[in-house]
């Protein structure tokens, strides 16, 4: 199972980067929690693949351009691990932020049961600056 973990993540970042979320969303667990940095726009822990869909949908809010690059995918018995880079232009002021990521993946029955996503979220937030955002969830 552990392999096509790693195929279902890839298969799902595949997805997220051509636009198609619903296609993304169904890697997840009906039950998943999903957690960013408190500090960043929908930052936190949200449970529930509708809710992880609803702060997807508020990218668009905020930047023009937003995309995730896996750079490795590697498994670590019940986790996927994800080192990668992304890519944000902000809408408001045009800002830019490159940098990477990593995101850990626990699974279960071949879904995502949690997923913590870790970047640096000074840079994002420096690149956010003037935006007329709320951070952090509601």
């Amino acid at each position: 199972m552990a392999q096509q973990d790693v195929e279902n993540t890839r298969a799902a970042y595949e997805a997220f980067g051509r636009g198609d979320v619903m296609a993304a969303i169904e890697a997840f667990a009906d039950d998943v929690e999903w957690w960013t940095s408190e500090s960043l726009p929908n930052g936190g822990l949200i449970r529930g693949k509708d809710n992880v869909l609803d702060a997807w949908s508020q990218i668009p809010n905020y930047a023009t351009e937003f995309a995730v690059h896996p750079d490795q995918i590697v498994e670590c018995g019940d986790m996927v691990v994800v080192r990668g880079h992304q890519h944000m232009k902000t809408k408001d002021t045009g800002e830019s932020y490159e940098g990477p990521f990593v995101q850990i993946l626990e699974m279960r029955d071949g879904k995502v049961q949690r997923a913590e996503f870790f970047e640096d979220s000074g840079k994002v937030l420096e690149a956010l600056a003037g935006q007329n955002i709320e951070l952090g969830v509601a």
